[in-house]
C-alpha cells in the first residue's frame, strides 16, 4: 500500500494581503484588484481571499522601476 503524497510546502515566503500591497504602492483598491483580474499581478486565491507572495511583490517592484536621466 502506498502512502499519499505530502501536501506541505517548503516555501517560506510571506503572503501579503491585497490591502498591504495597496498601502505599500499607494494605489487604490480598485486599481490593484483590476490588475489582479487582468493577471498582471500574480496572486494566490485561498478560498475567497487573495494573497500575494513576497517574492512576487519584490519582482513587481523591480518591473515598475523607472530611471530618470
Amino acid at each position: 500500500m502506498s502512502k499519499a503524497p505530502s501536501l506541505t510546502t517548503t516555501c517560506h515566503s510571506r503572503l501579503l494581503t491585497i490591502e498591504e500591497v495597496e498601502a505599500a504602492l499607494s494605489a487604490s483598491p480598485q486599481d490593484v484588484k483590476k490588475q489582479c483580474a487582468k493577471h498582471n499581478i500574480p496572486v494566490i486565491k485561498v478560498g475567497h481571499k487573495v494573497r500575494m507572495m513576497q517574492e512576487d511583490y519584490d519582482t513587481l517592484l523591480e518591473r515598475m522601476k523607472t530611471y530618470y536621466v
